[in-house]
């Protein structure tokens, strides 16, 4: 990848703009599904010295999980969410499209 990309400059300003710091644990949603722009941010975040941490929350993935989840998975992965959150020190969301909440069951 060109580091000098449109993603590589953007990712540099998120970065930057959120102030991350070494040593930090950042959480990156990722809810856009490009797979350049976040390949571009876990680096930018790598490189200030922070470990990065997934969340992949695309809507088409989460339109999959809203049709197949049970209530019970569902307050589960909550459960588990709030303490991953309970580590973070900061949040990166990468935005688009939102889920079709009409297919949670």
């Amino acid at each position: 990848m060109n580091g000098d990309s449109s993603a590589s400059q953007l990712a540099r300003r998120i970065v930057a703009g959120l102030n991350v710091q070494p040593g930090e644990l950042i959480q990156v949603r990722d809810h856009v599904d490009r797979p350049d722009v976040l390949i571009e941010v876990l680096l930018a975040i790598d490189l200030a010295g922070a470990t990065p941490i997934i969340d992949h929350q695309s809507p088409a993935y989460l339109n999959r999980w809203l049709a197949a989840a049970t209530p019970e998975s569902v307050a589960q992965s909550g459960l588990q969410r709030r303490r991953v959150l309970e580590q973070i020190d900061r949040v990166v969301s990468l935005s688009g499209d939102m889920p079709d909440f009409s297919l949670a069951a």
